[in-house]
């Protein structure tokens, strides 16, 4: 059979009721009727256990900030944080929260206060 091709498709990444993942892929003529089809099974996943299979792709989570108490940097005033380098795991460093790193230019943007570890 020769099917035409759907306009409107959603694709889920689930986990069953016993863990088991697998990707789930619905299309329709119309965008309206496949939202009305979502909402449909959504709820009927909830009620079976059916869980999202949330992935996460690219740069791993970072570490949640852990900022230094009872300081402010000297610059700028904004708050102090602790940062490791990976080469030298443990040894904590101090820079300005509002010091980044920009991938594109391959330099450090915001405020330029760092504190070494000694």
């Amino acid at each position: 059979m020769d099917y035409p091709e759907a306009p409107a498709s959603v694709s889920y990444t689930i986990k069953t009721k016993n863990g088991f993942s697998a990707i789930f892929t619905m299309r329709d003529t119309e965008a309206k009727e496949l939202v009305n089809k979502m909402s449909t099974i959504e709820e009927y996943w909830l009620k079976t256990g059916v869980t999202p299979d949330i992935k996460t792709y690219g740069k791993p989570p970072s570490n949640p900030v852990e900022y230094v108490e009872g300081r402010n940097c000297p610059n700028c005033g904004n708050k102090l944080v602790y940062f490791e380098i990976k080469t030298k795991p443990g040894i904590k460093h101090i820079r300005c929260s509002t010091q980044k790193y920009d991938f594109t230019t391959k330099q450090t943007v915001g405020c330029q206060f760092t504190e070494w570890a000694k």
